[in-house]
This record gives structure tokens, C-alpha cells and sequence, in this order.
């Protein structure tokens, strides 16, 4: 018998690297690369003939899941764990061994696992539940209690305890889920030409602070040196734009917004709603050359 500590590890976690996988295909898209490596990579490792896949199907019948009563609760958290027993352990590891030394080959590693991750609590809950019952029975987990909190964490979720509300379009992102392979990459294009076609008109800067956005990094905080470097530039040609303004209100207006652009990111952090700011301030700035 011996002793072993069931830790995470954000680089053999399936739904993490799912997850980071589609932002990345958002991120090739909006660098205009006309064939995506993270699309590649996720419609060869993540089909229903995978155990990639499989596994990832059981990630997601835990973060899917509508809330349970109590027994219903334990039930279903009994139901996925014996799915996940049935996995091929070995070619599980192995999946997840070429994939990894595929993504070295296209991305930066470091990055490419730094971004922000929806449920990221839930995920490495899940990661460390399921490696723990695919320990041999005659190992000893040393960490129990650790283990232990990433059941509760589960079982709670399940309970729809702590539950954030949920958007309107989970229905829309759920049926996506569940079609086939060829309509998932049909619907993908189809989304894609509808961004390009919405946001044609963006220009260099309104793009390079959406990819910013997008691709932010928390660990790094790329998005918010971003907005510092950029802010003072835009405040700048506004303020040249508005001594050229005869419109004694336009020029009070064009004033309040370079002014507001002053508490962007002064929070450690940059909001949603200081991204739009941003926006905006590309646009008035586009609309008066």
C-alpha cells in the first residue's frame, strides 16, 4: 500500500483545456488565421471516439446539470463516477500526452492555459475527483480531506448551491453542444462570417482592444496594460479633435468623455463596461476625421 497526494493540474485538465481550446479558435478567428490550430486540435481529440471526449462528456454532465434535490444529487454524482471507471485509463493519459505536445507546437503553453477560466473552482473539483477514483483501490490518498472538499464542492453545485443566475443563452450554448460534429462546424462558420459581417466596420484600434478583451490574461494583466498604454493616446487625439470643434455642446460632451476615460483600469482591473467606454471613444474619435 502506498501513499499519494490527489493535487490539480490545470494541463491534464480536460474541461480546462476544452475550454481554453475555444477561446483560442475566437482568438485565431479574430487574428484572421484562416485555419484555426485549436480547431484542428478539438475536432480531432474531443470526439465521441475519444476518450478525451468521453471524459469530457462527463466534465459537462457535472457543469450542465440542473439543480437536484438531495438524493437525486448523490445519485447522479454516483452515475458519472461509474461512467468514469469505465474509462481507458491508459489511453486517457496518452490522449492528453499528444494533445499537450501538440499545443506546444502552435502556442505558447504558458499562455495559452493563463487565461481566465469560467468555473474554474468547479473544473479542478471535478479533475481531482475523478483522478482520485481512478486510483488503485489498494492506494492510500494522503490528501483526504482536500478530496473530500472537492466532492462537497460538486455535490453543492448539484444542490444549485452558490449558483451564479444564468444567462438566457445557456439554451442556445447547450443545444450547440449536443449536435453533431458536422453541424457544430457549420454553425461555427456561420457564427464567423455573422462577426465579420457585424463588425466589419471596427477599425485597427477598436479590433486590437476587442482582441485584448478577449484574450485577456488575468495572470498577466495584458488587458489592463493594455487600456493604461492605450488610454492616454486616445485622450490625447480627442482632446486635438475637440479644440477643432465649433459646437460649443458637442466640444462640453467630447470633454465629459475624455474625462471619464480617466478611471479606466484605475481598479487593478478593467470592466466591461470600461471596455464599451473605450469603444465608444474609438468611434466618436473614427466619426470625426
Amino acid at each position: 500500500m502506498r501513499g499519494i497526494t490527489v493535487s490539480h493540474s490545470k494541463i491534464k485538465n480536460t474541461g480546462v483545456l476544452f475550454e481554453v481550446l475555444v477561446r483560442q479558435i475566437t482568438s485565431d478567428t479574430l487574428e484572421g488565421r484562416s485555419e484555426s490550430p485549436a480547431l484542428q486540435l478539438l475536432k480531432k481529440y474531443f470526439h465521441a471516439g475519444r476518450e478525451l471526449g468521453k471524459e469530457l462528456q462527463l466534465y459537462q454532465a457535472f457543469m450542465n446539470a440542473d439543480r437536484l434535490t438531495e438524493s437525486r444529487a448523490v445519485q447522479f454524482f454516483n452515475m458519472v463516477i461509474t461512467q468514469r471507471q469505465k474509462l481507458d485509463e491508459m489511453q486517457l493519459t496518452r490522449e492528453k500526452y499528444e494533445l499537450i505536445k501538440e499545443l506546444k507546437k502552435n502556442y505558447d503553453l504558458e499562455t495559452f492555459l493563463s487565461c481566465k477560466i469560467p468555473s474554474y473552482k468547479l473544473h479542478a473539483s471535478i479533475y481531482k475527483t475523478f483522478l482520485a477514483e481512478a486510483r488503485h483501490s489498494g492506494d492510500t490518498i494522503m490528501n483526504i480531506q482536500d478530496v473530500a472538499s472537492a466532492r462537497f464542492t460538486l455535490l453543492e453545485h448539484l444542490l444549485g448551491h452558490g449558483r451564479k443566475a444564468e444567462h438566457k443563452d445557456t439554451a442556445l450554448l447547450e443545444e450547440f453542444k449536443s449536435q453533431t460534429e458536422d453541424l457544430r462546424l457549420l454553425t461555427y462558420k456561420i457564427l464567423i462570417d455573422r462577426f465579420n459581417e457585424k463588425y466589419d466596420e471596427l477599425n485597427d484600434k477598436q479590433k486590437d482592444l476587442l482582441r485584448e478583451y478577449i484574450n485577456d490574461i488575468s495572470s498577466k494583466n495584458t488587458l489592463l496594460e493594455y487600456v493604461h498604454r492605450e488610454v492616454p493616446a486616445l485622450q490625447k487625439q480627442l482632446r486635438e479633435k475637440s479644440r477643432s470643434i465649433k459646437d460649443r455642446v458637442v466640444q462640453i460632451k467630447l470633454n465629459e468623455v475624455i474625462t471619464q476615460l480617466n478611471n479606466i483600469g484605475s481598479k487593478n482591473g478593467v470592466r466591461d463596461n470600461e471596455v464599451t467606454a473605450m469603444m465608444i471613444g474609438y468611434q466618436i474619435e473614427k466619426e470625426l476625421n
